[in-house]
């Protein structure tokens, strides 16, 4: 039975996980349907997710269609969670997106759809809620076409619409002609589906166009094995459980596999691994398994070390799905002190099962973590109490800014200099990179007589270190090469060449100096007409700037422009009264620019190795 993984996306409260329940259930995968309201859906079995009403964590259900399975994935809509829906867009071969027929496109949309032209990942287009009084047809098809995607095909059409009595007329079949199957998988025309996910109305085209006129992606000739880890969960025992996308070969219970991923400084790391357990989705539950197959979305268990974005086997080309960075950071802290251990404990769980949610402690032992927006926090604040019965505190989010070198520094000890306490000779050069180029290591050519062991303490010394610089931010866009090294074999140990790191990159680094950047949005803004001069006050009053000139059209403004990250909460929360609840604002990030006026400081977490005496002290213990 050939595998076809689909996702449903949408904005929050379109009607995605309703949907995901009719097309169970209307396939037989589940015997009733499940409601949002009452907190009973298939794929929200997050305690939040089913007292908020909103998807925040990937789900994956099946279902037939036909000859054909389908694994269908539940992803989030609320724009603070996009790390994870473009997690899932890189194990799709197709997307339906659902609008409500009442709101029309709302701000997820067009960022979400944005994404999937850039993807260029076939497109459905659902138009939900033709049951609920205020739905529209022509008026949201053209507003699809004018803001979203112009070209498009209504594939069935609506009578009473806004009434329970709607119902669609089906397509004939005849209208699946060859050339429109091309053009959908090429994502040149997005086809669109009127209907209701609670009474069922056009459910039967939606299935209908499943299951016959989308391409099944060719398997890989060679049949070598390949899959990608694209989510991690704990089981009822605490175990780990990664969800992998098949895409060619055969993947054997009991047998031993190799993870590959790629490290920070970009070298390639395997990993051996056995599998100790397999399931596979199958309509509408799970069901163990001895072999996998290309398309299979398989649950494994045994794979101790993996991590989110890790293959089994080969690595496919052309994989580089975008992941925003987080530009919000914030500290928190146990009420009871007697819990920080535990606390700590939960954070590694939950930036396991989503790499993109850092966190950090500190020498001082300051925990804090990175994120998307409020709402994220909020859900880890929820997580942290319901999982993991911890009682947590937050102090006030802040931006998190960068800081790059100005010029390059150069620092040197020798092992029996008079200043030097560390049984080893050191010597960096650091200086800028290319940008967006990160933090790159360069052993340089005189490293190569030292253990391999005291090379790595030294890299990771300097990521460490790197974390904050003169500042307080952490540098990026930097070059560090170590320019020298000496070891003596009978005396010198590790931690003199991770001790001695430190202090000799921010000797260098204050030779170089550094530029403090903020992090930037580049937003897109529709507008009515007539509040122009307006908002445009506003996008100024918040630092904002325009990047192309304003855009009229069909009586909305539409507005391109840059704006910190620090103002963008601000310009957004004037918008909805302005403007009367009709704009769009959507945003992602887009670099940084170089901070002006007062120069924001970050207080320092480590051991201040800008503080020669007080870093000695501290790290040889010599008080």
């Amino acid at each position: 039975m050939k595998c076809l993984n689909i996702g449903i996306l949408a904005h929050v409260d379109a009607g995605k996980t309703s949907l995901t329940e009719r097309l169970l259930f209307n396939t037989g995968a589940i015997k009733s349907l499940g409601s949002v309201d009452r907190g009973d859906t298939q794929t929200d079995s997050m305690e939040l997710e089913r007292q908020r009403g909103i998807t925040i964590k990937s789900a994956v259900a099946s279902f037939n269609v036909g000859s054909r399975k389908v694994n269908l994935l539940d992803t989030p809509g609320h724009p603070d969670f996009i790390a994870e829906v473009e997690r899932a867009l890189k194990i799709l071969d197709l997307v339906v997106l659902v609008i409500s027929a009442v709101e029309g496109i709302q701000p997820q949309t067009s960022i979400l759809m944005k994404t999937l032209r850039r993807l260029k990942i076939p497109t459905l287009i659902f138009i939900n809620k033709i049951d609920r009084m205020g739905a529209r047809s022509n008026d949201v098809v053209e507003e699809i076409k004018e803001r979203l995607f112009p070209e498009v095909i209504v594939m069935n059409s609506v009578t009473n619409i806004g009434s329970k009595e709607a119902s669609v007329t089906e397509i004939s079949k005849t209208t699946l002609e060859n050339e429109l199957q091309i053009r959908i998988n090429k994502m040149e025309i997005c086809p669109i589906f009127f209907g209701s996910a609670i009474t069922g109305s056009g459910i039967p085209t939606l299935l209908y166009a499943l299951e016959n006129y989308l391409v099944i992606p060719e398997q890989d000739s060679d049949n070598t094995l390949s899959a990608v880890i694209f989510k991690i969960e704990r089981g009822t025992k605490g175990e780990k459980v990664a969800y992998a996308r098949m895409y060619s070969g055969d993947l054997n219970n009991r047998n031993s596999i190799n993870l590959s991923r790629i490290s920070n400084n970009g070298f390639e790391i395997t990993l051996a691994s056995k599998i100790t357990n397999m399931e596979i989705f199958q309509n509408g539950k799970t069901q163990e398994v001895l072999t996998a197959y290309p398309g299979d979305i398989v649950k494994i268990w045994g794979l101790n070390e993996c991590q989110i974005g890790d293959w089994i086997g080969k690595v496919q080309e052309n994989q580089d799905t975008y992941f925003p960075k987080p530009s919000l950071e914030v500290v928190l802290k146990p009420r009871c002190q007697e819990d920080r251990v535990k606390l700590r404990h939960a954070l590694d769980l939950l930036s396991e099962q989503d790499p993109l949610i850092q966190f950090r402690q500190s020498e001082k032992g300051i925990l804090s973590i990175k994120l998307y927006g409020e709402v994220q926090r909020e859900v880890i604040e929820t997580l942290l109490q319901n999982e993991y019965h911890l009682e947590v505190d937050f102090e006030k989010t802040q931006t998190i800014y960068v800081e790059k070198p100005k010029g390059i520094g150069k620092s040197f000890a020798e092992k029996d200099a008079e200043d030097n306490l560390f049984v080893a000779t050191l010597g960096f050069t650091v200086g800028p990179g290319s940008l967006n180029s990160g933090l790159v290591f360069k052993p340089g050519p005189g490293i190569g007589g030292l253990p391999v062991a005291y090379i790595k303490a030294v890299e990771e010394a300097v990521y460490k270190t790197f974390q904050q610089g003169l500042f307080g931010w952490e540098v990026t866009d930097c070059v560090v090469e170590v320019t020298a090294v000496g070891y003596w074999d009978a005396t010198s140990t590790i931690g003199d060449f991770r001790g001695l790191t430190p202090l000799l990159l921010m000797e260098a680094l204050q030779k170089a100096g550094t530029d403090v950047y903020e992090p930037l949005n580049d937003f897109e803004l529709d507008i009515p007409n007539e509040i122009l001069g307006k908002v445009l006050q506003i996008i100024s009053h918040a630092e904002g700037k325009l990047v192309t000139s304003p855009i009229l059209e069909n009586g909305f403004t539409h507005l391109r422009g840059l704006i910190p990250v620090r103002k963008t909460n601000e310009l957004e929360r004037s918008l909805p009264d302005l403007t009367q609840g009709k704009s769009i604002f959507t945003t992602k990030p887009a670099g940084y620019q170089k901070s002006v006026g007062t120069t924001p400081t970050n207080p320092r977490t480590d051991n201040n190795p800008l503080n020669k005496n007080e870093y000695l002290r501290r790290t040889l213990k010599r008080g």
